[in-house]
């Protein structure tokens, strides 16, 4: 998943300000840059582990010799 669909699995950029207390320049800039800090990755797995994959298996999918 890259980072619009997970701001958009956790209910759009509104709702995930609401959840972190970030700006919404904040979340746009992790939206264009494609990245979610890790803690924030982690936030978000737990309150959605069905829809919003763990850090470490995202980082362990996309490395080389991963599984992705």
């Amino acid at each position: 998943m890259n980072a619009e669909q997970i701001i958009t699995a956790m209910g759009g950029r509104a709702n995930v300000m609401r959840i972190t207390g970030l700006t919404k320049g904040r979340i746009a800039q992790m939206a264009k840059d494609d990245h979610i800090p890790r803690a924030w990755m982690l936030v978000f797995h737990l309150m959605k582990p069905r829809v919003v994959p763990h850090p470490d298996q995202r980082a362990i999918a996309f490395a080389p010799g991963g599984e992705g």
